[in-house]
Formats: structure tokens, sequence, C-alpha cells
């Protein structure tokens, strides 16, 4: 039996993209009944887990406390997923006296609550007397390296490996963000036995930080166990929807609703007959993008469970996404893409950014997932997003259906069932089992 201890900030029934790549991996590495497996990760934001239990199947996780006083400086969701910090960042005075002091106590808070969670998990590891075989820890945040560190320091002969599931900075850190997280990198690295990545841009950006470690990307997928059945009954209406969270200044959906409002000017499309949906924390970044295209019929339905987020994306005809393409970030491959790869639905992606050709543009078109626009080719891009949403439109109101034939063999390669085989096989070549 081998002993693995998970270390990650956020984990199911978290409803955070990021808790997702770990819980499937523990999920499908315990379903072999190789593992004994041990989840240290963070309570969850509504204090609503237990702060220890065994799971039916047998995987023993800790939740540990963020502290208090972190938790009184936690911002509270304001209407319909629209943040208060979602509103202050899309407004026209983004630095104004009410912007600076809540990015202070943001940054406060997330101080206070990784050292609290620091001291909880190390100690939680200093009473537990289980002798670990391998360490999986992933970023972000750092909780589960810096914890995979200081364990492993303690314990030579333990074998860790660190994972990345996101880069640790992006085109627009600053030049002492960069410092710190170039620093945070190659300590890591120096200190694991292995890297994993969830694609090959992660490894392409800390090339310099991870050397001559052994890496390797392992992507992230979707768990058909998850896609609820959901009847759908035609209503005439082409639903479009996103589902999750639209970063200030780079998810930028504009582009569509541009080419919607477009296509109604030209009598080529009945705006009554379009919907887009919205289902997140992002609500009012949301609605400051499409407040300009007044015609548009949307529905805001602000923060809800992970299961309902499904049954949306389920229930529509064409699922959104928002990514960005700058100098270096080509090979950004957002979890949501992954997820939405099980719904069998046409992807949009529209990408903002002034670098063209990227990772999603290749992939999207040529396994026939749908349509990538990027803002770097506007120009020769944007007639051809107007006409995708034209043809899908026609098609639904003339055959009930859109048209999609994606490469079913290539997304059946994401199934977490398969993605943790990779796993349970590094696991073995690093025990040399």
């Amino acid at each position: 039996m081998i002993h693995l201890l998970i270390l990650c900030r956020y984990y199911l029934p978290e409803n955070k993209i990021g808790a997702i790549r770990p819980s499937k991996f523990a999920k499908y590495l315990n379903e072999t009944k190789k593992y004994k497996i041990t989840v240290i990760t963070a309570m969850s934001h509504d204090d609503s887990c237990p702060e220890h239990e065994i799971t039916e199947d047998g995987i023993e996780i800790f939740r540990v406390g963020t502290g208090k006083i972190s938790s009184l400086l936690r911002y509270k969701k304001a209407g319909k997923g629209s943040t208060i910090s979602s509103k202050i960042a899309t407004s026209s005075s983004k630095r104004n006296l009410k912007y600076i002091i809540i990015s202070l106590l943001f940054r406060l808070r997330l101080f206070l609550e990784e050292n609290v969670m620091l001291l909880n998990a190390k100690k939680i590891l200093r009473n537990n007397n289980q002798k670990f075989d391998v360490i999986f820890s992933t970023y972000n945040t750092k909780f589960g390296h810096i914890i995979a560190k200081w364990y492993k320091k303690r314990h030579k002969s333990i074998k860790w490996i660190a994972d990345f599931r996101d880069s640790v900075w992006l085109s627009n850190s600053t030049p002492k963000q960069i410092k710190k997280a170039k620093k945070f990198a190659q300590t890591t690295a120096s200190s694991c036995d292995m890297i994993t990545a969830a694609s090959q841009g992660i490894l392409q950006t800390h090339a310099e930080e991870f050397k001559k470690k052994q890496t390797r990307v392992i992507y992230n997928g979707f768990d058909s166990a998850d896609i609820p059945e959901v009847s759908v009954k035609p209503d005439g209406i082409l639903k479009l929807a996103y589902t999750g969270q639209l970063y200030v200044g780079r998810s930028d959906l504009t582009p569509i609703f541009r080419a919607l409002d477009k296509l109604a000017q030209e009598d080529k499309i009945d705006i009554s007959k379009v919907q887009v949906l919205y289902a997140g924390n992002s609500g009012g970044v949301f609605e400051e993008q499409i407040k300009p295209f007044k015609n548009i019929p949307y529905i805001n339905k602000g923060f809800i469970p992970r299961s309902e987020a499904l049954s949306l994306q389920l229930s529509s005809d064409i699922l959104l996404l928002a990514s960005w393409c700058y100098k270096g970030e080509k090979h950004i491959l957002t979890g949501k893409y992954f997820e939405y790869l099980g719904m069998k639905k046409p992807i949009l992606s529209v990408i903002s950014g002034n670098e063209p050709g990227c990772i999603l543009k290749e992939l999207i078109t040529e396994h026939e997932l749908g349509f990538c626009y990027e803002a770097a080719n506007d120009d020769s891009e944007f007639d051809i997003l107007c006409g995708f949403l034209e043809s899908q439109y026609q098609n639904l109101i003339e055959s009930g259906e859109l048209s999609f034939s994606p490469n079913e063999a290539y997304t059946k390669s994401f199934e977490y069932r398969n993605i943790a085989k990779e796993i349970d096989n590094l696991i073995c070549q690093l025990l040399n089992l």
C-alpha cells in the first residue's frame, strides 16, 4: 500500500476550479486500491465542511482553519456575484481611495490566512504518526509547496511531486513580484523530486527555475461522473453560457457582444431569440462588459453551486471561454476548457491580448470544437466570429440543433480517470515499483 499525502489549498466540495484537479487525482488513485490517501487542505470559505473526516471510500481529509481575524476581512458577495472588488476594478477611477484600502485589506487577509494555515498544517503533521511514501502538492497557492518542502526537510526519504496548475507569475506581474516568484519556483524545484505542470507553457515559462529537474505535463480534465442528466427542451432560443471567473483586464467577452449586436442591427438574427447566461463570482465584470449592448438579453445568476453550473452548461447551446495571450503566454490552458470538453457542446473562445497564435486556438480549430477569436487578429477574425454566430443561430432556428462534430477520441483522452493513470505511473517510477 502506497501512503500518499496530498497538500492543496482547494479541495472539493470547495467551489473553486483549483479544487477539481487534486480532488479527481485523489478519487481515481484511490480507486486503484493501491493507495492510502491523506489530504491536508483549507477549510471551505463557508465553513460547511468538517475539520477532519474519513470519506466513504477511505480518503482521510484534514481541513485547516484560516484564522478568525482573516475571516473578518473576507468580503461578502454583493448582488448576483458582483463582488465589491469587481465593481471597483471596473470603475473608471481604479486608483481611488476605496480601491487602495480594499486592495491593502485583501493582501493583509491573504498574508494572515497563509500563516495560520501553515501553522495548523504543520501541527497536524507533527501529531500524525503515519509514514508517508509520497507527497503530491499543487500550486496555486503556495500553501501546498511550502508545507511539502517543510515536511521533506524532516523526512528526506519521502518522494515529492510538485505540481503547478498555474504559472507563478504572469506577463503583467511587477519586477518585484517576478523576482519573488522566481525564488519560490527555484526553491521548490531544488527540493522536490519531480515537477508536473498543467501545460507545456508553464514548463516553458519556468525553464530557468526548473533547470534540469525531471518534468512532465499532466493536463487538467473532466469527470464524466460529474455530468448531470439534464433533459433540455428546445425553445428556439440560442443560449450562450459563461460559468466561472472573469479576470479584470484579461477576460473579455466584449467581442461576442459586439458580434451579436452587429448581427441584430443587420437583421441577420432576432436578438430576442438569443440569451447570454453568466454564473460565477465576477458578475460586476460581466455586467460592465455587456452593459453597452442594451438589446442583448442576459441573465446573471451569480455564484451558484458547481452542480448547478454544470447543469447550466448542459442546458446551453454554446459554451463561452475567455482567455488571453501576451508575450510568453501562448500556452495558457484554463481548466475551464477541459471541463467544457466533457459537455459535448460547441466552445466559443475569445482571446484578449496582443499576441496571436495561442494554444487554445490551435486545439479548438484542430479538433473541431467550435471557434476561437483572437483580439490580435481582430481585422481578419471579427467577421468570422460573426459568421460563426449567425450560422449556429440559423442551424438552431431551422433544425433545433447546432453544427458540432468534434474529435471524440481527443475529448475522451481528458477523462480524469485516464489522466490519473499518468500520476500513478509517475509515483511508481519514483518509488521504483
